[in-house]
């Protein structure tokens, strides 16, 4: 009769915050330590759990049950606020088009922005900050806020 169970496998978890310590563990003896700070962090954004929300070819926010791909975001309302700024920033720049004056951060003239302030939305100038929504003219500031209102409250987390 073997007295030995040879085959038998035991599976060990560590607790949270630490790892097994593969130098001091010997067969008998299983060390924990605690992990580094800096193995805490992610390094991909594949190693952040339940991101299982993503953006449709249609347009649509949907739920998947895979949770590593690079373009899922973690929450449905993540998800809606990088939809409309992507339309915005496409939208900004068509009517920049439009108005033939593009922002350009080295020059000293005012820039007309839209951001997310303290007290929600908020029209506002700069000079050499760059904003995601910026204009060269007043008049297309405003008008864009006006009629794109409903997705800039959307966006607004991003902006």
């Amino acid at each position: 009769m073997n007295q030995y169970n040879y085959g038998k496998s035991v599976k060990i978890t560590a607790p949270e915050g630490y790892e097994i310590d593969t130098i001091n563990s010997t067969p008998d003896e299983i060390v924990f330590k605690k992990v580094k700070l800096a193995n805490l962090y992610p390094m991909s954004v594949r190693d952040i759990p339940c991101r299982k929300h993503y953006i449709t070819t249609n347009g649509d926010v949907n739920i998947t049950t895979r949770s590593n791909d690079i373009n899922q975001l973690s929450t449905a309302s993540r998800a809606r606020a990088f939809l409309a700024l992507m339309q915005l920033v496409e939208l900004r720049d068509a009517w920049q088009k439009v108005d033939n004056k593009f922002i350009d951060y080295s020059s000293y003239f005012n820039k007309f922005t839209i951001l997310n302030g303290v007290d929600g939305i908020v029209k506002g100038i700069t000079l050499h900050i760059p904003r995601v929504l910026a204009f060269s003219l007043r008049a297309t500031r405003d008008k864009f806020a006006e009629t794109f209102k409903d997705l800039i409250e959307e966006a607004k987390e991003l902006l």
